[in-house]
Parts: C-alpha cells; sequence; structure tokens
C-alpha cells in the first residue's frame, strides 16, 4: 500500500504543482519586434503664435502582436513656426515596449503651460499560429514582466500622478479579475513609492465562464502631468520587457480526497 501511495504521490500530484507556461521568452521570441515599429502622436500644427495641443493617434497596429494609441502632444509656435514640440510615442526595440516623450526644443519655454500631459495604450494579443492563448474558466494566470522606469518620468514626485495600469483581456475583450486588485491592476502602487522600476506579477482569475471566441491580451496604459520645466530628465516615461504568463495548478480536491483515504487505509493495515 505505501508503494501504491508512492506512485500517486509521484505522477499525479508532481505535473499539477508544476506552472504551465503559456507565454515566454522562447514561443513569443518575437513579441517586441520588430524593431523600430511605433505609433506616434502627431506634431500639433503650426499657429502663429502660443501654446497649442495636437490630436493623438491610433489605436493603429504596431509590431506583430500590438496595437497602440497616444495622445497628448503639445507645441510653441513663435511666427508660425514650431520651436517646441513634445509628442507621445509607443515603440518595439525587438525585446522591450517603451512609452517615450520625442521632445525638440528648449521645452522649458512651455512654461506658462505649466505641465505636459501624455497618455499611451498598447496591447499585445497572444495569437501567435500554434501557441494561441485561449483562456479557461476557473483558472489562475500570473503574469509577470519587468519595468523600468529609471529616466524618472514614471516617479511620483516628478510626474503628477502618474498612471500606469495593466489589464488581461479574455477572447471577447473582457477583463479578467485579478485576486486583489480588481480588473484594473496599478503597476505604480505594485511597484511602491519612489520605486520606478521593478518586477511585476499578478494573479488574474477566469470564473465559471469566459469567452474563447479568439486569443487573449494584455493591456497597458500610462499616462500622467510632468512639469515642463523637469522634461529634460529623459524621455522615457516606462519600459516593459521580460513579459511571461504561466497557468497555476490549482490544487485538486478530489486527488486530494483520495490521497487522503489512502493514508487512512494506510494507517489501520
Amino acid at each position: 500500500m505505501k508503494s501504491a501511495f508512492t506512485l500517486l504521490c509521484g505522477l499525479a500530484l508532481t505535473p499539477l504543482l508544476s506552472a504551465q507556461s503559456l507565454v515566454n521568452g522562447t514561443n513569443y521570441s518575437d513579441l517586441f519586434g520588430p524593431n523600430g515599429s511605433s505609433v506616434s502622436a502627431p506634431a500639433p500644427p503650426p499657429v502663429l503664435a502660443g501654446v497649442h495641443t495636437g490630436s493623438g493617434a491610433g489605436p493603429s497596429a504596431m509590431g506583430t502582436y500590438w496595437d497602440a494609441s497616444v495622445s497628448g502632444a503639445v507645441a510653441l509656435s513663435i511666427a508660425g513656426l514650431d520651436v517646441v514640440t513634445s509628442t507621445p510615442k509607443v515603440s518595439l526595440d525587438g525585446s522591450a515596449l517603451h512609452f517615450d516623450l520625442v521632445s525638440s526644443g528648449a521645452l522649458g519655454n512651455l512654461a506658462g503651460l505649466g505641465a505636459v500631459g501624455a497618455n499611451w495604450t498598447a496591447t499585445a494579443t497572444f495569437d501567435k499560429s500554434g501557441n494561441e492563448l485561449i483562456l479557461q474558466p476557473n483558472t489562475t494566470y500570473r503574469v509577470s514582466f519587468l519595468v523600468d522606469g529609471s529616466d524618472g518620468l514614471l516617479n511620483q514626485g516628478i510626474t503628477a500622478n502618474p498612471s500606469f495600469t495593466v489589464e488581461f483581456l479574455d477572447g471577447g475583450g473582457t477583463a479578467v479579475g485579478s485576486v486583489s486588485n480588481g480588473t484594473l491592476v496599478g503597476v505604480v502602487g505594485l511597484l511602491g513609492t519612489g520605486v520606478p522600476s521593478g518586477t511585476v506579477t499578478v494573479d488574474f482569475v477566469t470564473g465559471n465562464t469566459v469567452n474563447t471566441t479568439d486569443a487573449a491580451s494584455l493591456r497597458f496604459k500610462a499616462g500622467g502631468l510632468a512639469t515642463v520645466s523637469l522634461l529634460g530628465i529623459g524621455d522615457n516615461f516606462a519600459t516593459v520587457s521580460g513579459l511571461s504568463i504561466v497557468q497555476v495548478p490549482e490544487t485538486s480536491s478530489a486527488l486530494l480526497g483520495a490521497m487522503g483515504a489512502l493514508l487512512v487505509l494506510r494507517r489501520r493495515r
């Protein structure tokens, strides 16, 4: 009886406790490519004089798996020419996703505006042939990624109310709830006050029903008001890399019940 119980543990319990990798650097090695793919807000059309804002861009396809949109371009015109501009941009470099502010001119000249607002959205759909991520009901998915905000714009002390969130969407575009943060998870809060960089890990749990029409996707949203006089510290709001998604194993009550019965029987013998 002892050997049968040991066999049950070795063959049945071990696979259950092993997380299943669904999206990683091997099966989605091209997730952040091709290098140079981007979506940028157009510079505001010049006016005769003064600070003025422009329109946004997107959502537009970017790279192999992403859709992106941006807004918040601002410029200063003098004599009908833009002498200072700041436009948000989302881009891929082959290994990471970047949320940038592309600026030119002496940004301090925009001080009269007070602050520059920028917004970025990027959504990756995991629909690679042979590796499509189709969510299952009552399942926990662990999403992990590295955030680099070392340029400073993600720092709460420099950017007014920086917002950086992540959502996990099923095949119908419905956001899946996380274990403790609702459907819209604040990345800045998980990194801690004044800590602009680090690894973020969030568990999302599907309900009794989940849309399996299409592949699942992950959506990042970023935004904030950067004080103009401080924009010279850098042009990157945040960079995302090292993305992985695993299916977290759930303990099988039926298996534990069977193991318990075997233990009782073993003791009696």
